[in-house]
């Protein structure tokens, strides 16, 4: 009987056993999903790939159109790539009022800030036509470049200090001579000693209201004086200037007292005193805006001059 009931069930167990889920059906399915994440995984490493490739080209682009941009050479300054010798480029930025342009192409700026530069360029003789005939190199690496000058149809002859600074051509900047301050003269002081007097003038100050020099003043008249002590050729004035507080007589008269002050202090450090002169101008010549209280403050100072 017992025999009977197990061959009986036999066939409903072999028939359970195909109905249940294959475990090696199970493997093969989860293989497949691993087959199908790498695949995902090497699509991304191939868009990648391609990412970095494709940046790679636009930079490598990039820097073969910034190597074909024009790029100026000064070896020559008499005749750059722009077609003019570079006066003749400065000269255009200054007649139309660029004077950040025209800064960028000076030597031996530092000692002026953009509104002293800006004074001193607007009330300077130059912007007359001019015309290079001929540049020699020297032998610091200085070129000086000569050019035939119009004024009022007056023809004559200047010279322009220059040299190569980063690949540009610059001329120097002589700010002492007020009346042109890009010419050359042997006779006069280098770049650099007219930088330094220029530095040097902006230190005198006075007790208030009034034209005692202050103590630290006259250390630096001092100093000045031994720069200028080898130029007895020379012939110097003194300017002084205030700032617009107060009436136009009381100004007047303080700045002509300043100036006096200095003639005086500089006479006595050895100047000869028919070499120097002195004249107050109030507050008719402003560097800086009255709309700005601590610019226009800047506005009281002196002004000292070489003159030809």
């Amino acid at each position: 009987m017992k025999k009977l009931i197990f061959l009986l069930l036999i066939p409903v167990f072999i028939s359970c056993i195909e109905s249940s889920p294959k475990k090696n059906q199970t493997y093969t399915t989860t293989d497949d999903n691993l087959q199908k994440i790498e695949l995902k995984e090497e699509d991304s490493k191939n868009i990648e790939n391609s990412s970095v490739k494709e940046n790679e080209e636009n930079e490598e682009t990039e820097e073969k159109e910034e190597s074909s941009k024009f790029k100026p050479n000064w070896s020559n300054p008499f005749m750059s790539p722009y077609g003019k010798p570079i006066i003749n480029i400065i000269r255009a930025y200054f007649l139309v009022g660029e004077f950040e342009m025209v800064k960028k192409f000076i030597v031996n700026s530092e000692c002026l800030d953009q509104n002293e530069f800006e004074y001193l360029l607007r009330n300077s003789s130059w912007g007359y036509e001019i015309d290079a005939t001929n540049m020699k190199w020297q032998n610091d690496s200085t070129f000086l470049m000569t050019a035939k000058s119009n004024i009022n149809l007056t023809i004559g002859m200047e010279q322009y200090l220059g040299k190569i600074v980063n690949d540009t051509a610059k001329i120097f900047l002589f700010s002492q001579n007020k009346e042109n301050p890009f010419i050359f003269d042997r006779k006069y002081p280098s770049a650099d000693v007219q930088c330094q007097i220029e530095s040097l003038a902006r230190t005198i100050d006075f007790d208030f209201n009034s034209s005692n020099l202050t103590t630290e003043s006259k250390k630096n008249l001092k100093l000045l004086n031994k720069l200028v002590s080898s130029y007895s050729n020379l012939n110097f004035t003194v300017n002084g200037h205030t700032s617009s507080e107060g009436s136009d007589n009381y100004n007047l008269k303080l700045s002509l007292d300043r100036a006096k002050a200095v003639r005086s202090y500089l006479i006595m450090l050895g100047i000869n005193k028919t070499k120097i002169s002195s004249n107050g101008f109030g507050s008719t010549s402003p560097i800086y805006p009255d709309s700005n209280i601590e610019l226009s403050s800047k506005n009281r100072r002196v002004e000292i001059s070489i003159l030809k």
